[in-house]
């Protein structure tokens, strides 16, 4: 009796305890201010805005958007796919023999012809669009050169039509290339020794100079054009020296101190004549330890030479000498483009003369290189060392350095390459 007594009371102040508490807290919300809309998002038991996960809201929009959508994994299996195909072909080709090989080997000369003929269609456009550029900018120019009409490809759009690289002759000739590409030096030395061609240089060279035997052979035998077309008659090649120091400040003034030109005959394949003068540099007259010792020249030379304005006419003078521009077609060559891009075109501001005509575009010999051999843009010295050549003469000496761009552009057009307009001035 005892024990019930005891769970009576103590569900009594249980009881007792929920009534206070129910009651108090009855009373804050009498006190607390009412909310507009509140009342009725309780009654209908809608969730408060305030109380709303924004990351549920986002992933709702997200799946809303995927439903209206192609969805990102259908996407994604279709590059997963379009990836295996490709797997899948490289391991077929890798498990093919040796005569397919051959087969499979890139057809160089149909694709350095194809190549020539697109860039060929670029350069036109982008002549032409240059051109315009030039005539606006030069209608207040003197007339001081008179040049004869340019028989570069990239300025004649519809020399040729389309070759047709269905003939039989291509896949020969890539079936060729790709024996050939399996060749060691040794081997190359070997067939162009018994071709009685020159058999000096590196492994790239001699496949290149291989290739192009066999390519003119087996177009002549097909009835088709072997020629490589000769855009100019001759080639002005320039290396200019100009002041420096052995830590050229950044606003540095390069001037022109060494201006030679050599006359090369590309029909002959030899240089005919050579010019050299030195010019007198005006904002920094005096020449650098460092310049003299690289150059060779010395403080004297220049201080008895004359301006670069006049060292230029002299060189016009001499050019129209012997015919360039009147009687002959010629292109200026160096072996990169800072001779023309950035040292003539610094010294005509320097001078406040115009930019000459003729130089406006050039032929960089070292992309002909790389073209023409497969190799990587690589400097003179290396050009020489890969056709099996010395440097004749001292190095960084203008004069020298462009009877040595002249040697690389005589093997060049020995080997079969193809020298035209590959670069132009850069509007500054």
């Amino acid at each position: 009796m005892l024990e019930l007594e005891y769970f009576i009371a103590f569900f009594s102040l249980i009881f007792i305890s929920c009534i206070v508490w129910l009651h108090f807290r009855s009373g804050m919300d009498a006190d607390m201010p009412s909310i507009p809309g509140e009342s009725k998002s309780r009654q209908s038991g809608a969730r408060s805005p305030r109380r709303s996960n924004p990351r549920k809201s986002k992933l709702k929009r997200v799946s809303a958007n995927r439903s209206r959508s192609p969805t990102l994994i259908q996407r994604g299996k279709d590059c997963c796919s379009t990836v295996k195909d490709k797997s899948h072909t490289a391991k077929r080709n890798n498990i093919e023999g040796d005569d397919q090989i051959a087969m499979m080997d890139v057809d160089e000369t149909v694709q350095d012809q194809m190549e020539e003929d697109e860039n060929d269609d670029q350069g036109h456009a982008l002549v032409e669009m240059d051109s315009k550029k030039m005539k606006k900018g030069n209608e207040h120019e003197s007339q001081r050169w008179k040049t004869v009409p340019s028989t570069s490809s990239a300025k004649v759009s519809s020399a040729s039509p389309p070759k047709d690289f269905s003939h039989p002759v291509y896949k020969k000739m890539s079936l060729k290339n790709g024996l050939i590409n399996r060749m060691c030096t040794l081997e190359l030395q070997r067939n162009l020794q018994e071709l009685n061609l020159n058999n000096q240089g590196s492994a790239n060279v001699l496949k290149g100079r291989l290739k192009n035997h066999y390519k003119k052979e087996a177009l002549a035998e097909a009835g088709l054009s072997s020629e490589v077309p000769v855009h100019f008659d001759y080639l002005c090649v320039i290396d200019v020296e100009a002041t420096c120091m052995e830590i050229n400040p950044i606003d540095y003034i390069h001037e022109i101190i060494e201006f030679p030109v050599v006359l090369v005959n590309t029909r002959t394949r030899q240089i005919e004549d050579t010019f050299e003068a030195f010019c007198k540099p005006v904002i920094n007259p005096k020449l650098s330890k460092f310049c003299q010792q690289l150059t060779h020249i010395s403080q004297s030379m220049v201080d008895k030479a004359e301006e670069f304005p006049v060292v230029l006419q002299h060189t016009e003078r001499w050019m129209k000498s012997k015919g360039l521009g009147s009687k002959h077609s010629f292109a200026i060559a160096t072996d990169c483009s800072l001779d023309m891009d950035l040292y003539l075109q610094l010294q005509c501001k320097v001078s406040e003369i115009s930019y000459p005509k003729y130089a406006r575009e050039w032929i960089n010999i070292s992309k002909v290189f790389a073209n023409v051999y497969k190799t990587k843009r690589v400097p003179l010295r290396t050009m020489l060392d890969n056709i099996g050549l010395a440097f004749a003469g001292q190095p960084h000496r203008g004069i020298d350095d462009a009877r040595n761009i002249a040697r690389v552009a005589m093997q060049l057009l020995e080997d079969g390459a193809e020298l035209k307009l590959n670069e132009k001035l850069t509007p500054t």
